[in-house]
């Protein structure tokens, strides 16, 4: 009696389908896993990149206004919370205009007419741009309240930061 004990080469459609699902299975695991990652870094990083960026902000209004020479009060909204501040800076022997305001959520900068410059991403949004112009009869300086907002895990978090800075040319 003879026995046929043929070979089997290769893998059968079950055993494959058994392997594919397995492989479908890890790379799911995989994958949340790498967007958890991302969630918690985002996460973590949000609150000191706001902070970062509302410093950035405050030191510009701050530079820009301690070298105005005037406030051009018609181009300017003052105690909104959407404002705008038109003023003459001194830059060296010549004068420029330089201008701030919040736009969509986003502070801009145009000096003397020209392009826009955004001083805030478009993901950390500012909710507050307040101006409040302060006069003495020696000097003119600003007030200002900056609110800048973002979500991390659904919460809405609000930081401020505020400050006054002197047109330094305004009393020479």
């Amino acid at each position: 009696m003879r026995i046929n004990t043929m070979q089997k080469n290769g893998f059968t459609t079950i055993e494959l389908l058994v392997y594919v699902a397995g492989m479908v299975v890890l790379m799911l695991a995989i994958g949340t896993l790498i967007y958890s990652m991302y969630n918690f870094y985002r996460d973590a990083t949000i609150g000191p990149r706001a902070d970062r960026i509302g410093i950035s902000v405050v030191d510009r209004v701050t530079k820009d206004i301690r070298t105005g020479v005037s406030i051009n009060t018609e181009l300017s909204r003052f105690n909104v919370p959407t404002g705008a501040i038109s003023m003459n800076a001194q830059s060296g022997a010549s004068l420029l205009t330089k201008y701030f305001e919040l736009i969509d959520g986003r502070v801009v900068y145009i000096e003397n007419g020209g392009a826009t410059q955004y001083l805030t991403p478009d993901d950390i949004s500012v909710s507050n741009f307040y101006l409040t112009p302060i006069s003495t009869p020696i000097s003119q300086a600003v007030k200002y309240n900056i609110d800048i907002t973002y979500t991390s895990r659904g919460v809405e978090t609000i930081k401020n930061f505020t400050g006054v800075a002197i047109l330094r040319h305004s009393y020479e």
